[in-house]
């Protein structure tokens, strides 16, 4: 049975660890992006995870891939973007009327 000095170093190396992930990711990002694009896709973090998530997800498949030539542009971006959340089914709202 774990003690729970046990269970906090625990917790706490896997805090660790996500933060390192996640300062390698923004590194990663930060040279393949241009200043413009790389504040677009910060707001985006912020305003919806989810979506990061993908964008990030493509961005290293691209340059993984070679596709990239030089740093991503906004323009760019916003193409990945556009087609990401085009593929995304909008909630539909109906009002009833009495």
């Amino acid at each position: 049975m774990e003690s729970e000095a046990d269970q906090f170093a625990g917790l706490r190396e896997r805090a660790l660890k996500k933060q390192q992930d996640e300062a390698r990711l923004r590194q990663a990002l930060q040279q393949l992006l241009d200043p413009v694009a790389f504040e677009r896709l910060s707001m985006i973090r912020v305003s919806s995870p989810e979506t990061f998530e993908q964008v990030s997800s493509v961005i290293l498949s691209l340059f993984q891939q070679g596709q990239l030539k030089g740093k991503l542009s906004d323009e760019m971006l916003k193409k990945i973007l556009s087609r990401l959340l085009s593929n995304r089914r909008e909630p539909e709202i109906k009002f009833k009327h009495k």
